[in-house]
This record gives structure tokens, C-alpha cells and sequence, in this order.
């Protein structure tokens, strides 16, 4: 599995950009994500909390599924969570859990929701200092 990939704007501000090599910009989203209708409590509840956040990172209606996916995995997460809560030490049930988790957090790392997540996403210009201190040291 390699590196993620840079998105256009990133590689341009980096100066890395290669018509060549990276072809152009990635499509522009299109719409706003909208509220699903969720059978589990615990799903809406992450979608109700932290669906500005998914907008803010720049998710788009064309990500709804990626948001409903989270927010169920999530629902499924805090189920399984909730019957070893009541008792239940089913091997199965861990698994369960084990398995929400990860697909939950695997999909809350593409949306932007944990603040390192969201560091990954962001896209930052070059400082100046740094090109001058360069200039300084070259000449």
C-alpha cells in the first residue's frame, strides 16, 4: 500500500505539479451531503453532531455514501459496545466490534474527523520565510 495521493492544489502549492505526470484537477464536488433517514439512534447521532464538520472538509453530496457508511458503522460500533455492556461475552460480539471500528475509523479518516485526520486533508501555502532563507543560502 503506498503513500495517499496529493490532490492538485496540494502539488501546486509544493511546486510539484507536472502536467505529465498529474494531468489536471480532480472533478469539483457536486451538492451537499443530505440527512439519510437512520434506523439506529446512534448513527443519527453522529451524523446530526458532525455532518458541518464533513461539509467543512469538503465532503459533497457525492460523498453521502462514504457519511452513511460512517454513521452506520458507527451505529453498529456502539451496539456491539452496548451488549458487552449488558453481558454478552460472545467471542462473536468482540469480533463484531473489532470489525465496526475499523471500518468506522477507516471512514472517519476519509472525512476529515479526528484533528490528525483533518491535518491530512488540509491544504497549506509554502511559507515565505523558508523560499528566502533558501535564496539567502544559495546565493
Amino acid at each position: 500500500m503506498g503513500r495517499p495521493r496529493k490532490t492538485t492544489a496540494t502539488l501546486k502549492l509544493h511546486g510539484a505539479f507536472r502536467a505529465d505526470r498529474h494531468g489536471g484537477g480532480e472533478p469539483t464536488p457536486a451538492g451537499a451531503l443530505k440527512r439519510p433517514k437512520f434506523t439506529d439512534a446512534n448513527a443519527a447521532w453522529l451524523w446530526d453532531t458532525h455532518a458541518r464538520q464533513f461539509a467543512a472538509n469538503g465532503a459533497s453530496g457525492g460523498d453521502s455514501a462514504l457519511a452513511l457508511s460512517a454513521c452506520e458503522w458507527w451505529g453498529m460500533y456502539r451496539s456491539m459496545q452496548d451488549k458487552i455492556r449488558g453481558g454478552d461475552d460472545d467471542y462473536r460480539t468482540f469480533v463484531k466490534l473489532s470489525m465496526a471500528w475499523k471500518n468506522f475509523a477507516s471512514a472517519a479518516a476519509k472525512l476529515g474527523l479526528s484533528p490528525a485526520d483533518r491535518a491530512k486533508l488540509r491544504v497549506e501555502p509554502p511559507r515565505k520565510t523558508t523560499v528566502a532563507k533558501r535564496r539567502r543560502g544559495a546565493s
